[in-house]
């Protein structure tokens, strides 16, 4: 089952790399079918980067060949004062191609200083206007050869190479110089390799296969010429072909040259299914003849579809080419010599006296010099073939055609190689610097943490040569963790503090939220496979790298990832306030104890099914606890316009959300912008929440919730993580389609790791690296991502609460809780060894629970069963005690509606501290509930009602915006009842009259402190329209006598200010006096400005009072808090008689509301 099984095209295909096996013969030499020669020069270990210190330049190029750097050119773009030494400039670079995803392949150990050839025109040593530096580039992309395959390996992250110049570091280094050899073997052709590659197109918007700009059917080919000049005559030409099709019916492609079709490729339909391939592709290798010069290579797509589209993916070939340079220069390899023991002597026909120089350049970043006979038009050289070489032969005398770098900027000293040791390591960009400096700083006093900060571009500088490249940030981590002298001093946690892209080009999106590079799969075209995951960062053994989603290969994490996907330095500090907000823990309450599960009704109660088990579990074995459920086909559905809809599930999530909950789990279908089909929590909701006191992690076992590599859309569960105000402290999410069968293992795994039975709780990347390490390696395990800071602990309390008496006996021996009994209950604070926390100080939530019920959901759905699950939901008591040196008693009346079946409830605490970080919570199961007392309380009178807007200082008829929050005082000498048995004796709410508009407030209603027959109700209301509304709350004291409290209020909405109710008290004015006023829009009370105009009976302004409206409870200006002395704008007093005021309210966006009044000024 797919909440929201890849076949390669080609047993070559590996790897999004293409395999050419085609072997043939000219005269007695076989061409690709060589064994590799990994060039493995051991490079100079660095424990410090070069750039440390001295003076530093970034160049860039995009071709293999050789560059020049004219001194003229340098210090125009260096602004460098000249004349420099050739003895102490430098050019470094590490590059030779792409980084290899394998961690046991080689690559350089840090920048290396290349060897370079000085042309020194007056041989003064100096870099003079007219003297230049040559020199060997690499470009992006590499081909290899493995077992006489040819492997593109083509650079996804860059199309440049990257290179540093020094003039102060350096040494001048130039290339070594190696004698020729003699042999018996002479060669004068080499082996060409070329490809035709256009990255415009990723058809899912995932993985690493990339597309040309699609054929249609009134654009039906693409071509290409191709430069054969110089081709050997009997060599064949070789086409390695991949090419796909989105089309309803079947389609083909043909592949002509010179107007001859040579191949015709066929491919399928798309086919039907729901998950269905968003392409079909086809391969072939061609062998075919070609005559020298220039070719013409045509692409024709043909489908009866009028919308169907064709592709070309890549094009790779391969010929023979004489040893002919093209102005000045030829780089060349040859396969056809390589074997144990060979050498040949190469020839390279010239037509010029000129001297010219052969480098080796098999690695690219140290070349050296091999030397040559040359006679007029000959170049002759001898070396060994016992690996692949790589070699350039070039003339300086016709410098002038070669190209130049592009200079890009300066680069400030780093040293990023010096950092030893670590716990954690933040990276992020420049631009977010401050912010994960500002989270580093946390950590390391918070946690006692060693955090190292760097940037991406300091990784990809001393680690990809300057590149963007994926295997930067992995090298760099893996370093960390192989020169750790001890397993404890490995780094543990890795912070990616920054958005991704599939697409690390910029190719099709702006790039604004590319920050930092995410491992995408080879796989593209199929949506069930493809997937985008951070963990590659993780694999840091070695013979790790390669084949990361492969069930056969077990291979695990060895550090804990997270991601913050933002893209400023705003969106990350709010990110940051908010884990630093969570971690100091100054938002307590009994929410902490809370862990709610929701589930989907769709797939014959699957998803109710595989939530209820995991919810189980936690109840069992996590009993201080308190788990809530809200499974979708409990609810009543409703048939709208769009299809079904749960509004109830909608009204229950955001309820739990504003109580609060550690931990929200969701299981059951989902998408980029809701859950379930019916789109219960939607992404506008999520973008409004206010929840920033009470931030759950949110687990969501359902499809690419979390697209976080999409830069042009920020999805939901990205929402939840960015939103300022609340939403959540962090996800374990999905990115891509998955199946559900694998959700519930990797779900089930990671609840048990974060919530150890007996075991100390981990923060919530380790359980995530504990929990993929401990499941299959499959694909669907890659898709989960944590979006947050993988070093954050859940607010779990860290002390205990046990029962110490109820009414005076211990625990346990008590008769049972029987309702309209009077009941007091002792509990103490303890500490990790069961010992009387003695200097606990604070207030402590007690709340009793009635016993365990079954539930029945409503079976919604045509075919569906009806599901039974259990719940503890009934709450009979939730009060606020004083906790005096770890201890606390509180009392209260069972209330009559209870289960009368005696058997066992539950009592959950829970206390704050007053000062400190730590809270205490605990639980006693032990308790017995049922039967009636044999004396009850006598109580006929209902509670008293008081009912307003945000607080106690509302107006009836006041004016709110569209989100007001209800505030209710209850009082009644018996208790309120709380129990939410739906026997008619709630706590209920209902707008404008309107019984289609009630809503529930049991769970919402919080005891006064030391008293139970007084509280509160806080309730959030949303999006209501603009007009005069009414609210009338009922409610039931534990005899079950009901009152009922009312209010009307006006909605004004926040896009128009507002002025009601303006007065000045006292009036007629003595000496001073408050002028007091209602307005609409408190939560913009910062950013607003009061200006009152005084204006005597002629008209005249005599005095201008300007007020900033500090952040204000509710929606009135109370008294005392805007005053005036009765003096005029030069502060003598004003004569006695009758002024006209006018009140302006000015926003910072421009808006404003005004209002006027008269007042009497007696002297």
């Amino acid at each position: 089952m797919i909440d929201c099984a890849m076949s390669m095209f080609s047993p070559r295909y590996f790897g999004r790399l293409w395999w050419l096996t085609a072997t043939r013969s000219i005269g007695g030499r076989r061409l690709l079918s060589i064994l590799i020669a990994g060039v493995a020069l051991s490079a100079n270990a660095q424990t410090n980067s070069v750039l440390n210190q001295g003076t530093w330049f970034f160049f860039q190029t995009t071709s293999d060949d050789m560059h020049i750097v004219n001194g003229d050119w340098l210090y125009s773009e260096t602004q460098l004062s000249g004349p420099l030494s050739f003895s102490t400039v430098g050019l470094f670079s590490s590059g030779q191609g792409p980084l290899h995803e394998d961690n046991g392949a080689h690559r350089a150990n840090g920048l290396q200083e290349m060897p370079t050839y000085h042309l020194d025109q007056n041989n003064n040593g100096l870099i003079d206007p007219e003297d230049a530096i040559i020199f060997y580039s690499h470009g992006p992309h590499e081909w290899k050869l493995n077992n006489g395959e040819v492997i593109l390996e083509y650079n996804n992250y860059s199309d440049a190479a990257g290179f540093f110049f020094t003039p102060d570091q350096g040494t001048g280094l130039q290339p070594l110089q190696t004698p020729s050899i003699s042999s018996s073997t002479t060669v004068g052709d080499y082996d060409f390799l070329d490809f035709w590659k256009e990255d415009e197109v990723n058809l899912y918007r995932s993985g690493r296969r990339w597309l040309s700009a699609p054929m249609t059917s009134s654009n039906t080919t693409k071509s290409r010429n191709l430069d054969l000049t110089n081709k050997v005559s009997a060599a064949p030409l070789t086409l390695a072909v991949s090419v796909a099709s989105a089309s309803e019916s079947s389609s083909s492609m043909q592949v002509s040259l010179n107007g001859q079709s040579v191949s015709n490729l066929s491919m399928p339909s798309l086919g039907t299914g729901t998950y269905r391939d968003v392409a079909r592709t086809a391969t072939s290798a061609v062998v075919t003849t070609a005559s020298e010069g220039i070719s013409s290579l045509e692409l024709s797509y043909s489908t009866s579809d009028p919308q169907g589209k064709g592709y070309l993916e890549e094009i790779l070939l391969h010929t023979r080419k004489r040893l002919i340079p093209s102005n000045g220069r030829l780089r060349f390899r040859d396969v056809s010599q390589v074997q144990l023991g060979g050498t040949a002597i190469y020839e390279i026909s010239i037509n010029s006296s000129n001297p010219w120089k052969v480098w080796d350049v098999s690695l690219a970043y140290a070349p050296f010099e091999i030397d040559i006979n040359q006679s007029s038009n000959l170049i002759q050289f001898g070396v060994t073939t016992d690996s692949l070489r790589e070699f350039v032969a070039f003339d300086i005398s016709q410098r002038a055609s070669y190209p130049s770098p592009s200079f890009v900027a300066s680069v400030p000293n780093q040293n990023i190689r010096g950092i030893t040791s670590t716990d954690m390591v933040i990276v992020t960009s420049s631009t977010m610097l401050p912010a994960a400096q500002t989270l580093a700083s946390h950590r390391e006093q918070g946690y006692g943490l060693n955090v190292e900060v760097v940037t991406i571009d300091q990784v990809y500088n001393e680690f990809s040569s300057g590149q963007p490249d994926l295997c930067a940030v992995r090298d760099f981590m893996r370093r960390l963790y192989k020169i750790a002298p001890l397993p404890e001093d490995r780094p543990q946690y890795l912070l990616l503090m920054g958005d991704a892209s599939f697409d690390p080009k910029n190719r099709v999106s702006s790039g604004n939220r590319n920050v930092i590079l995410t491992y995408e799969s080879f796989e593209s075209f199929s949506p069930l496979q493809t997937y985008a995951t951070d963990d590659f960062y993780g694999f840091l053994d070695d013979n790790e790298g390669l084949n990361i989603a492969t069930p056969s290969q077990s291979i695990d994490l060895d550090i804990a990832i997270g991601r913050l996907p933002v893209a400023s330095n705003d969106e990350a500090n709010a990110l940051v306030e908010k884990i630093m907000d969570y971690d100091d823990g100054g938002h307590f309450g009994d929410w902490r104890n809370r862990v709610t599960f929701v589930a989907d009704d769709e797939d014959n109660e699957l998803h109710m099914r595989d939530a209820d088990e995991l919810a189980e579990w936690v109840r069992g074995n996590q009993t201080n606890f308190n788990v809530e459920k809200i499974y979708l086909d409990a609810f009543a559905q409703v048939n709208a316009a769009g299809g079904d809809r749960y509004p109830a599930v909608n009204e229950a999530i955001e309820r739990q959300l504003f109580k609060g909950s550690l931990i929200v789990n969701y299981t059951g279908h989902g998408g980029p912008e809701n859950w379930a089909q019916e789109r219960v929590f939607n992404r506008e909701d999520m973008a409004t929440l206010d929840n920033k006191e009470r931030l759950p992690l949110f687990i969501t076992a359902t499809c690419d919730f979390s697209v976080y590599d999409d830069p042009d859309q920020i999805t939901a569960g990205e929402v939840l993580i960015t939103n300022p105000n609340g939403g959540a402290i962090a996800l374990v999410t999905t990115s891509r389609l998955v199946f559900s069968s694998s959700n519930r293992i990797i779900n089930n795994s990671y609840i048990q790791n974060l919530l150890p039975i007996g075991g100390t709780v981990p923060t919530i990347g380790e359980a995530l690296r504990l929990a993929k390490n401990a499941i299959i390696q499959n694909a669907n395990n890659r898709k989960f991502t944590l979006l947050g800071d993988p070093c954050t602990r859940l607010a779990i309390p860290k002390y205990s609460i046990k029962t110490v008496a109820i009414n005076g006996q211990p625990p346990g021996s008590l008769d049972t809780l029987k309702a309209l009994s009077e009941v007091t209950i002792q509990a103490e604070v303890r500490d990790e060894n069961n010992a009387l926390l003695s200097n606990f100080n604070g207030i402590a939530i007690p709340s009793l629970y009635d016993k365990v019920s079954d539930i029945s959901t409503r079976a919604n759905d045509p075919n569906a069963d009806v599901f039974t699950y259990q719940s503890q939901q009934n709450l009979l008591f939730r009060g606020q005690s004083s906790v005096s040196n770890g201890q606390f008693t509180f009392s209260f009346i069972v209330p009559k509606d209870i289960n009368y079946a005696v058997g066992q409830g539950k009592l959950s605490y829970y206390a704050r501290p007053a000062s400190g970080l730590f809270d205490a919570a605990g639980n006693d199961q032990d308790v017995l509930i049922g039967g009636t007392a044999s004396i009850p309380i006598i109580d006929d009178e209902g509670p008293k009602v008081e009912v307003f807007m945000n607080d106690a200082s509302f107006q009836f008829g006041g004016l709110t915006d569209a989100n007001p929050t209800l505030y209710v005082r209850l009082r009644d000498e018996s208790g309120l009842n709380t129990v939410g048995n739906g026997i008619g004796h709630d706590i209920t709410g209902t707008l404008d009259e309107n019984s289609q508009n009630q809503f529930l407030l049991n769970d919402f209603f919080t005891s006064a402190l030391d008293s139970f027959n007084q509280g509160e109700i806080l309730y959030p209301l949303q999006d209501l329209e603009d007009g005069r509304h009414s609210i009338r709350v009922r409610a039931w004291d534990v005899a079950n006598n009901s009152g009922e409290g009312y209010t009307e209020f006006i909605v004004v909405s926040a896009p128009q200010l507002a002025i009601e109710h303006l007065l000045n008290a006292p009036n007629p004015v003595l000496n001073s006096t408050s002028f007091i006023f209602e307005f609409n829009n408190p939560g913009e009370v910062d950013d607003l400005e009061a200006t009152i105009e005084i204006f005597n009976t002629y008209g005249e302004r005599v005095q201008t009072l300007v007020y900033p409206l500090s952040i204000i409870e509710g929606y009135r200006i109370a008294p005392g808090e805007l005053t005036w002395d009765g003096k005029d704008a030069a502060g003598a007093p004003l004569a006695k008689g009758t002024y006209l005021y006018r009140l302006q309210i000015i926003g910072s966006d421009g808006r404003k509301a005004e209002a006027c009044e008269k007042l009497v000024l007696l002297r």
